[in-house]
């Protein structure tokens, strides 16, 4: 998020563009960080929201969201960024949400990130690799992103997420070492998007594609 505030900040964009609402997403269901990578991310990319909107509270008990807040804090201590004000997190169902919460998202406006970067490089360590139009169905995309999140060869998986669609229609699955949901969406594109850290490509296009990557000239 740095390198975003940065960019919109300078000459000539910061006369062209401005910023609006800056909100970051917690799964409130968040498992504690194993590695400082992972906390510097999550601080990080909370320090210069102007609301941090926790998701899927329907699905923890209040303990476990409290659980997650504390953890966000002592994310945001080890980083020794500002700790973000507590009438800027929202906790809530999002099928629950007002049209007074909706307005306070939309103009939530952002904060002036402050803390220190102790994590070389904008992704903190984590890969991101995407795959358009897989042929699989909605049986093999679901086994195989089991496997990429069970199976070490692959590398760190932490997520699989994506749309597939099966017998005309079409869902969207979002899936965790600890959990996955699968739910019907609108008509879309099928692709899956495969989350991480040390990850083998090579392994993960094997095993969704079938072949491996497309070398990438520069």
């Amino acid at each position: 998020m740095d390198e975003f505030f940065d960019t919109l900040q300078e000459p000539p964009l910061d006369s062209r563009y401005e910023i609006g609402s800056v909100i970051a997403v917690v799964d409130a269901g968040l498992e504690e960080a194993t590695a400082e990578e992972e906390d510097f991310f999550l601080a990080s990319q909370a320090a210069g929201a102007g609301c941090v909107l926790f998701s899927k509270v329907q699905c923890v008990s209040p303990e476990t969201a409290e659980r997650t807040l504390r953890h966000l804090e002592r994310a945001t201590e080890r980083i020794h960024g500002a700790p973000i004000p507590r009438e800027n997190i929202l906790i809530k169902d999002w099928d629950a949400l007002t049209e007074e919460d909706w307005d306070r998202l939309s103009n939530c406006g952002y904060r002036t990130p402050d803390y220190v970067k102790t994590i070389a490089g904008g992704s903190a360590g984590f890969q991101s690799l995407s795959y358009l139009d897989l042929p699989e169905d909605g049986a093999g995309i679901r086994e195989k992103a089991e496997r990429l999140l069970h199976e070490a060869s692959f590398g760190a998986v932490l997520r699989v997420k994506g749309f597939f669609r099966e017998e005309g229609t079409w869902y969207q699955l979002n899936a965790t070492a600890k959990e996955s949901s699968v739910t019907e969406v609108p008509q879309t594109r099928s692709t899956i998007t495969v989350i991480g850290r040390a990850l083998d490509e090579n392994a993960v296009s094997l095993l969704l594609t079938g072949k491996l990557p497309e070398l990438r000239h520069l």
